[in-house]
């Protein structure tokens, strides 16, 4: 079982080494549609409805990527706890030797992780860390949107 899981983790980090670029490209975009789409919203004065509509329907298509893209990246992680819960269940007496095997499964929980380049992981909170950076860049760009009127 063990060997099968190794092999499995070895199999999914080569796959997804192949999508490292397009992921981190695809949550960049996502971010600066957010950005783009909402100061541009409050910064606009002549506010026509058909713009107005398409540059909001672009935020939330950007929202709405990012909330996919980190939700299917977490659903990873949920996967192989399930998996460690029914390989639990499963027995109802376990040898010391079945139950060292059991500790080192779970311990591999890291390697079926979502790890962009060692640098950062995608799952459930990186929506909350993405949106915040974009919130305050927002919240900067419309702070110093009148600074040069005031002058």
């Amino acid at each position: 079982m063990k060997t099968k899981i190794r092999k499995l983790s070895r199999h999914f980090h080569r796959l997804l080494g192949h999508f490292y670029f397009p992921l981190t490209i695809i949550n960049l975009i996502n971010i600066y549609l957010i950005i783009a789409s909402i100061c541009y919203l409050a910064i606009q004065p002549d506010r026509t409805k058909f713009y107005t509509g398409i540059i909001l329907n672009f935020g939330v298509y950007g929202l709405a990527r990012l909330l996919v893209v980190c939700c299917t990246a977490g659903l990873i992680v949920d996967e192989y706890k399930r998996l460690n819960i029914r390989l639990v269940e499963r027995k109802a007496k376990w040898t010391a030797d079945e139950w060292i095997l059991l500790t080192e499964i779970v311990k591999m929980k890291k390697r079926f992780s979502v790890q962009i380049w060692s640098t950062y992981v995608l799952n459930y909170s990186t929506i909350l860390v993405l949106v915040g950076i974009a919130l305050n860049y927002i919240i900067i760009l419309l702070q110093t949107e009148n600074y040069g009127n005031a002058v």
